[in-house]
């Protein structure tokens, strides 16, 4: 069986809200490494690719989602969320890999 979770908010709300994402139990946030691949996307393409995987609501988006068995994760573009401090620090990191067209920054 193939597990997909998916985040996902009310259309009307501008920017996500931590309060609305549910905190893992307390054992998993003490869990060892689990090595993922994360894809960044726009919005939009997360909330299409999501919300085929699993039924969600009228009225809401698809924030993010993660299939299990294939250890992905589909994410926002964090460089769309310049005031949090996890999203800056990815999207600095980001910056630094080489992507068709563009060598990665360097500083």
């Amino acid at each position: 069986m193939v597990r997909t979770s998916i985040i996902a908010a009310a259309f009307a709300l501008a920017a996500p809200s931590a309060a609305l994402v549910e905190r893992p139990p307390e054992a998993y946030l003490t869990a060892p490494d689990a090595p993922v691949t994360i894809l960044f996307a726009d919005p939009t393409t997360v909330h299409e690719v999501c919300s085929a995987a699993a039924a969600i609501p009228d009225g809401f988006i698809a924030m993010a989602c993660t299939r299990d068995d294939l250890r992905i994760q589909l994410m926002p573009d964090p460089c769309l969320f310049p005031d949090e401090f996890y999203a800056s620090l990815q999207c600095h990191e980001n910056a630094h890999l080489t992507r068709t067209g563009l060598p990665g920054w360097r500083h």
